[in-house]
């Protein structure tokens, strides 16, 4: 029997598939993902070596070039691009079309096993990534207030991120600018000298003093608990009065061969909110997550937390990846 025979005979059967077909046909749609970037294997591998204190110069002439030499011989390469940059080196090597990336990788961390004897000890073990646009953060968020950069990011790092990591869909949340709060340890030579002091002895001092030590189990009544030796430091002053050396009673504190100082890092990246210095929080999605939903649901979560934020202080959306989904759509 034909279609249409079928249809002009069977007409109610026919309805009842049609609305079927539209009913699986919603319940799809509303199920889809949809993101900005399809999900695709962009052939592209990046190679990344960190060289601590290295100039770009002396980073081109003893990694980059080297990794470019070998990685060449890969099959399927298409182009190499470099980028040579204090104290790390970034080796983008493109693949034709089709190439299995997973294979490429394998064959290019094969070529890199051979010359890791030719790099410079200092410099770190070459890290192969293949370049993934789901990396793409779906919403990128811009903090700024009256208070200095340290405060924001630790407001940052104890409210924002850590709720924002518990929205469904969401993968990580990333802070990017400001300054951490850094315990700065200047160490005298002329009196690590006086008191025969190593200073290895003052870096074995500093790790053993701010360890937490695991120290077993508690059996209380039907429950088993977990006990630990707390030693982190938790001020200054622990840090000051930490003995280095203890010499038959002759004690050498840290604070007697060392200046230690309750600052802040080096601020190496700046970021501007409306003129103002600031944060960017940068939010990523999951890989098989709805970009739309998750954005939803990230705005959502920020309502409620800008609430117990002080007043000053103020979230900027400076990107949503959903608004260019949904135009697109549209």
């Amino acid at each position: 029997m034909k279609l249409s025979d079928f249809a002009i005979k069977r007409p109610v059967a026919m309805l009842m598939i049609v609305v079927v077909i539209m009913i699986l046909g919603f319940v799809s749609i509303s199920k889809m993902s949809i993101d900005l970037l399809p999900n695709v294997d962009v052939p592209v591998i990046v190679v990344m070596t960190v060289y601590p204190g290295a100039a770009s110069e002396e980073i081109e002439d003893t990694i980059t070039k080297p990794i470019e030499k070998y990685v060449s011989g890969v099959e399927n390469v298409k182009t190499i691009l470099s980028d040579s940059q204090p104290n790390v080196s970034a080796v983008q090597v493109k693949f034709k079309w089709g190439t299995d990336l997973d294979i490429a990788a394998m064959n290019v961390r094969e070529k890199l096993d051979l010359i890791k004897r030719d790099l410079p000890e200092s410099a770190e073990e070459p890290v192969v990534m293949k370049l993934d646009p789901s990396m793409m953060p779906v919403l990128i968020l811009g903090m700024e207030g009256q208070r200095d950069t340290m405060y924001l990011r630790q407001l940052a790092d104890d409210t924002i991120v850590k709720q924002l990591e518990r929205v469904e869909g969401v993968s990580s949340v990333k802070i990017v600018g400001g300054a951490e709060r850094q315990i700065r340890v200047r160490v005298y030579p002329d009196k690590l000298s006086g008191y025969k002091v190593a200073f290895s002895q003052v870096i074995s001092a500093l790790k053993a003093g701010n360890i937490n030590v695991p120290a077993g189990e508690v059996d209380y009544g039907n429950r088993e608990l977990l006990v630990k030796t707390t030693g982190e430091f938790i001020d200054v002053e622990e840090i000051k009065n930490l003995v280095v050396v203890n010499r038959q009673g002759a004690i050498v504190r840290l604070r007697d061969i060392a200046d230690i100082q309750d600052t802040q890092e080096e601020v190496k990246i700046y970021s501007r909110i409306n003129e103002n210095e600031g944060l960017r929080i940068l939010v990523q999605k999951q890989s098989d997550a709805n970009s739309v939903r998750v954005a939803e649901k990230v705005k959502s979560a920020l309502a409620e937390i800008e609430k117990t934020l002080p007043p000053d202080i103020e979230i900027t959306e400076i990107l949503d990846q959903s608004n260019y989904i949904q135009r697109s759509i549209n």
